[in-house]
């Protein structure tokens, strides 16, 4: 828009101002000329004699003649839309009513003036009062402005093309469908692709460091833990004994959840597979205790591309979760918008609104999930299951279930 609507802008005025100015100064002109011709020949036929008037006609490049009022009526005299102003010109300088029309594939023009016992009948060239050159004009002008617009639009679609590049790769950052991305485009375009790729270069040795000391922590930890473990087996049975297995337990989980918390999913490749199928093969047969597993009567089975065991582990998070404080969950998939949306909702006691956003957050557990045992958590449970989602290019989010207690939504592209 920015170089299409000057430029056309910019010819339509000069066409306008050519046709309204210019042309329009030129035919007036004209017409007056030619008027200026008709009206001394009529005077030489009224003065001398037609035959006069003839020759001098003639000399000049028109033919004329007179005719009577009954020959007249046979003649067209309906004006040309092109030469009524010619018309209206021809009557002011001569006085007479005049009529003109096209005539001989429109190369010559017949003209009608009245007389006292009859009508002149002028025929001349109509090239002075109906000039071709200027549509001839207007086609150029208009030829030339597609040819340098569609040249303008092509390079600015080169450049367009470089920041939808830069911007494919910052929404593709960190994940495992992520294309080489090489900077490209104008000279800034490029300098804001090399400071992307040094940016993207920090990002990932931040996170490398990170799973990297988790990783060195946690098998620190796991020496003296499995010393631990061996030390408790061979204590005899006792409440502190079984206290401290709890403990250690506790313990286990707490560095399984941070290491797997930092260390991502990232290696798994995507696999296709039908979300209705996948999720029955992988979830009825599992036993969640007490918690009924139930799918929708009207369901989907549309095709989705997912990283099995990382996907697999966000819904078991959801379901784990669901479990504790549920006795019934209801599996709906449905097509929406080009989206794939798959609903898990259980009778549970839910959570309030303002706690829907802030579960999502590392290491916040809810009031009904405070106790940091084997069955409780550290707060990283549905962390993990956002950024496994956000991995697939997808979306989750918390809303009040259908059967009164929780309602986790998962938002995934379709293929």
């Amino acid at each position: 828009m920015i170089i299409a609507v000057p430029m056309i802008l910019v010819q339509v005025i000069g066409i306008y101002i050519f046709y309204d100015r210019h042309w329009s100064n030129i035919f007036t002109s004209t017409s007056n000329m030619v008027a200026k011709e008709i009206k001394m020949l009529i005077d030489m036929e009224s003065k001398y004699s037609l035959k006069d008037a003839v020759r001098e006609a003639r000399i000049i490049g028109i033919k004329m003649e007179r005719i009577s009022f009954k020959d007249a009526k046979k003649e067209r005299v309906k004006t040309h839309k092109h030469l009524a102003e010619f018309v209206r010109i021809l009557e002011r300088q001569t006085r007479r009513k005049s009529s003109a029309i096209l005539i001989n594939d429109d190369t010559d023009i017949q003209i009608l003036i009245q007389m006292d016992d009859g009508y002149l009948k002028l025929k001349r060239s109509v090239k002075p009062l109906l000039n071709p050159t200027t549509y001839v004009f207007a086609v150029w002008m208009i030829s030339l402005t597609c040819i340098l617009l569609a040249v303008a639009i092509i390079f600015s679609r080169n450049q367009i093309r470089s920041i939808l590049e830069l911007a494919s790769a910052i929404f593709s950052l960190n994940r495992t469908d992520a294309q080489h991305y090489k900077p490209s485009g104008a000279l800034e375009i490029r300098r804001a692709g090399l400071a992307f790729i040094r940016m993207k270069e920090r990002i990932e040795r931040y996170i490398a460091k990170r799973t990297q000391m988790l990783a060195m922590i946690s098998h620190d930890l796991k020496t003296p833990l499995t010393r631990l473990k061996l030390q408790l087996e061979i204590m005899n049975p006792s409440e502190e004994r079984n206290n401290m297995q709890h403990d250690v337990m506790s313990m286990q989980q707490m560095i399984s959840s941070y290491l797997d918390f930092a260390r991502g999913e990232g290696g798994e490749e995507l696999q296709k597979v039908c979300a209705l199928d996948w999720l029955q093969s992988n979830i009825m047969t599992h036993n969640y205790g007490n918690l009924s597993i139930a799918f929708a009567q009207k369901i989907e089975n549309p095709e989705i591309m997912i990283k099995p065991i990382a996907f697999k582990r966000a819904i078991e998070n959801i379901i784990t979760n669901a479990a504790k404080y549920a006795t019934s969950l209801i599996v709906a998939i449905r097509i929406e918008d080009e989206q794939i949306i798959i609903n898990l909702d259980d009778n549970g006691i839910g959570i309030s609104d303002d706690e829907k956003v802030k579960v999502f957050q590392p290491f916040y557990r809810s009031d009904a999930a405070r106790h940091i045992d084997s069955q409780g958590s550290v707060g990283l449970g549905l962390s993990i299951t956002r950024e496994i989602i956000l991995g697939h290019n997808g979306d989750i989010s918390l809303h009040d279930s259908v059967l009164g207690g929780l309602g986790v939504k998962i938002v995934l592209p379709s293929i």
